[in-house]
């Protein structure tokens, strides 16, 4: 019965969203890519910057032989069966300089990505209203490095928010998979699966803490109570080359992972969002991504949180000179998450010293909790990322938390973090 209730549920809300469908390809409108947000996290952007480096960068050294012949291998994967894979491999290593608890100072873990497209209704071979169609999926598998893992690191710096977004332990699962349908000459795209809604919605280019920023705050959105990957579904609508409207639902108990408390889901509680704007070259500048987003999250029968609605509005802009400057700022109507209001401002600076595929950034923040008895606190995180090869990345970073909410002893904590990560 409760399977029964959850696809019955999928199914009115896709419904909804393909009469949706039809009344937006009435009005014209343009589908722009396969990517339904600017988040380097979407499946299908981790693809195309993949195929980007590797026709950017030469091969070299030792390994030459090895990464050509491991593209030609894929290429021709591709060519025959429509289907394009990427691996990859992340770690990050932690330590703060002062922490609750002495033990815990310091963390690392790992995480293996397995995730793919397989392009299986080709846009040459559709019917004229039923465009290109995609299959996406992607399997993952976390785990510790040591004795802590960073989300350890992060409970017991006294921060509001974690000083790493992922990086803690879990068994390989398939965490989502999905069938996107482009629809009306590209004009409406839906997606209907296991999803993960951070990376659809309030996206920016830098909210990814496997390429970015990775602080909760610039990495993620901590005033949203972003359910984990559970099953739903999203729209999207370009009404001309630079507007854009993303909507849609996942249920607000999703779990990344079945196990035995699946049972225990409430599949009644839905979290609803959408995200509309404009996105296109600014005069001489480049390209603007000028958006905001409304959400709204049920109350869970097994939790004590409340239902709540929030809003957060971005604007990002590339400029003359590479820097890519941003702000952000959210709010939420009720303690679903701890915090209540959200403010960051940065700056990522795209190829320095013309070097493809490395990047400065810059970002800081405040915010305040809903709990009255703690304090608003700042934070700010700094890095480089850079590739001594293709296809591998290391990133140095160090992050600060001013006057951390849950630790009133203290007024400044420092956090000091590498990254590695290879795809292939």
């Amino acid at each position: 019965m409760t399977l029964q209730r959850l696809i019955s549920a999928i199914v009115t809300k896709a419904a909804v969203l393909s009469y949706c469908a039809v009344a937006f390809a009435e009005n014209g409108g343009r589908m722009n890519g396969e990517a339904l947000s600017e988040s380097a996290d979407e499946i299908t952007t981790q693809i195309a910057e993949l195929d980007e480096s590797r026709e950017d960068q030469s091969f070299y050294g030792p390994f030459e032989t090895g990464f050509e012949n491991w593209e030609n291998l894929w290429d021709s994967v591709e060519s025959a069966s429509g289907l394009n894979l990427v691996f990859a491999y992340t770690t990050l290593f932690q330590t703060t300089s002062i922490g609750a608890t002495p033990g815990m100072r310091s963390g690392g873990a790992g995480d293996l990505d397995i995730l793919g497209r397989w392009k299986l209704i080709d846009e040459v071979n559709a019917i004229e209203w039923l465009n290109e169609g995609i299959l996406g999926f992607n399997f993952e598998y976390r785990h510790r490095i040591g004795a802590n893992t960073p989300s350890d690191v992060g409970l017991v710096s006294g921060s509001l928010w974690n000083t790493a977004t992922g990086f803690n332990e879990q068994e390989f699962a398939p965490i989502q998979y999905w069938w996107q349908q482009k629809l009306f000459q590209n004009r409406f795209m839906v997606r209907i699966g296991k999803l993960d809604p951070s990376s659809i919605f309030d996206s920016y280019r830098f909210n990814s803490s496997n390429f970015f920023f990775v602080n909760q705050a610039f990495a993620d959105n901590p005033t949203i109570p972003f359910p984990d990957n559970g099953w739903g579904v999203v729209g999207a609508w370009y009404p001309d080359d630079n507007w854009f409207l993303l909507f849609g639902s996942t249920n607000a108990d999703g779990r990344k992972v079945e196990t035995s408390t699946t049972l225990d889901q409430d599949i009644d509680a839905w979290f609803s969002a959408a995200t509309g704007g404009w996105r296109g070259p600014v005069g001489n500048l480049g390209e603007g991504l000028y958006q905001i987003t409304l959400w709204h999250s049920d109350p869970k029968t097994n939790s004590t949180r409340p239902g709540a609605t929030g809003f957060s509005i971005v604007a990002q802009q590339e400029l003359g000179n590479q820097w890519v400057p941003y702000l952000r700022y959210a709010r939420s109507s009720a303690a679903a998450t701890d915090t209540e209001q959200l403010f960051t401002i940065g700056a990522v600076l795209e190829d320095p010293f013309g070097q493809n595929g490395d990047r400065l950034g810059v970002s800081g923040g405040w915010g305040s909790p809903f709990d009255r008895t703690l304090r608003s606190q700042g934070v700010g995180e700094i890095f480089y990322r850079f590739e001594p090869f293709p296809e591998f990345q290391i990133t140095p970073s160090f992050q600060f938390t001013s006057n951390p909410s849950r630790d009133p002893s203290q007024s400044l904590i420092g956090i000091f973090g590498i990254r590695g990560r290879i795809n292939f």
